[in-house]
């Protein structure tokens, strides 16, 4: 656990993430989740950042038609009919929050892949699936979260055919992070815990997975925030955010944006993370 007392339960990051759902679609659209800039092209426009690190998680899956991928943590569903897109595979996410599962849904219907992705609410601490029932799995920036990574992790391993993979792309804390800040975090974005880095081996291990990658991505996803607060709060965006907060709602989530943002760039870090079912 982290400085928190008392993490978030899993009802309340749903309903957190069902009230900042019309926050966060005007930030990034169906990608919730940080941009992607390689060394080569820092001034990549927001947007395709966004895609950049989806279609990252989307080549390290290594998924093809005829196997079956389970998205922990699912959001809006823009990764999912991604990937089904690009490699199709059937693709089952899941979700704590009603709004997300339901807007997940109409995204796959409009993409006319209702029979191949779908969402559902679920506890990823107690999936509902049968033992040995997906080829791959991901959690995509979901595992901050949830109250106990390994468990989580057990219960991916279960559903997991032998030798199936699970991507994680995770933000991880550094070491200069001081105790305040990670409670404003966890507070504003219902988190339970940032792990550090080097935490993640032993975890892998302890849930009965074998380590196969672990790259550090930091130095390619850390101006996200920043960037999206340039993006956000200025022009069209802002007004569509003061409808649908209100003035005095639109004033505490851009001062929480901005605190947010100064803190992630400066004691966050990024990792992704490959690692498999033994065989």
């Amino acid at each position: 656990m982290s400085m928190a007392d008392q993490g978030p339960t899993p009802s309340e990051v749903g309903q957190f993430y069902d009230q900042m759902m019309p926050f966060f679609e005007t930030l990034w659209g169906s990608n919730l989740h940080v941009g992607y800039w390689p060394e080569e092209t820092p001034e990549l426009p927001l947007e395709e950042a966004l895609e950049r690190m989806t279609d990252l998680m989307v080549s390290k899956a290594g998924v093809g038609a005829g196997k079956r991928l389970l998205d922990v943590g699912s959001g809006v569903g823009g990764p999912a009919v991604k990937l089904a897109q690009a490699t199709g595979c059937e693709v089952v996410g899941v979700t704590v929050s009603p709004a997300q599962a339901e807007r997940a849904r109409q995204r796959a219907a409009a993409a006319e892949l209702a029979g191949r992705v779908s969402f559902q609410l679920a506890d990823a601490m107690k999936l509902p699936f049968e033992s040995d029932s997906f080829d791959a799995a991901w959690a995509f920036e979901s595992l901050f979260h949830m109250p106990d990574r390994v468990q989580v992790l057990s219960e991916v391993r279960r559903v997991l055919r032998p030798g199936g993979k699970v991507i994680i792309a995770d933000i991880v804390r550094g070491p200069e992070l001081e105790a305040q800040e990670e409670v404003f975090l966890n507070n504003a974005f219902k988190v339970n815990a940032f792990i550090a880095a080097e935490t993640y081996p032993p975890l892998i291990q302890q849930a009965g997975l074998e380590l196969v990658e672990l790259q550090d991505v930091s130095a390619n996803t850390m101006g996200t925030l920043n960037r999206t607060t340039e993006y956000v709060f200025t022009g069209p965006t802002s007004e569509t955010l003061r409808g649908a907060y209100g003035e005095q709602g639109y004033e505490a989530i851009k001062g929480m944006w901005h605190h947010a943002a100064n803190i992630y760039a400066q004691h966050l870090g990024y990792v992704l993370i490959v690692a498999r079912k033994p065989a």
